[in-house]
């Protein structure tokens, strides 16, 4: 019995894991859960990957036209 007791617990632990972790919304996010932000974040990370050539050139005083 006790062991079903402890498979019991690891799983609503682990459960408890998966929506913290993923699908709750954290206020430290601005109101997004994790797997959002996350998102947002590597979505930010492309957009300013793309621009940051543009950046280079024009902080060295070339125009960019």
């Amino acid at each position: 019995m006790a062991h079903r007791l402890d498979r019991h617990a690891r799983e609503g632990i682990e459960e408890w894991r998966i929506d913290y972790n993923l699908r709750r919304p954290h206020t430290s996010l601005e109101g997004l859960t994790p797997s959002e932000f996350a998102t947002r974040s590597q979505m930010d990370h492309n957009v300013n990957s793309a621009r940051a050539p543009d950046f280079q050139i024009e902080s060295k005083g070339i125009p960019l036209s």
